[in-house]
């Protein structure tokens, strides 16, 4: 274990993971764009912005779920 309570072997496999959500995140945020690509308004833009605010929150929720679960391993 290193001083992020996380072996060396885990740390690896989480950081693959998220260089993996990244790329679907990327891809996700192009989807979301081009769902209103065509549509023109004002709120469209801010629209977009939520949807990829929310995915991005989901996923700092899911990090977080996981260090709990390391802290409560210690």
């Amino acid at each position: 274990m290193n001083r992020s309570g996380i072996n060396d072997s885990s740390k690896n496999i989480l950081q693959i993971s998220q260089r993996n959500w990244i790329e679907f995140r990327d891809l996700e945020f192009q989807y979301i764009s081009s769902q209103f690509k065509e549509l023109s308004g004002s709120m469209y833009p801010k629209i977009i912005l939520i949807q990829q605010v929310k995915l991005v929150a989901h996923r700092v929720q899911e990090l977080k779920r996981y260090n709990k679960l390391l802290l409560t391993r210690e």
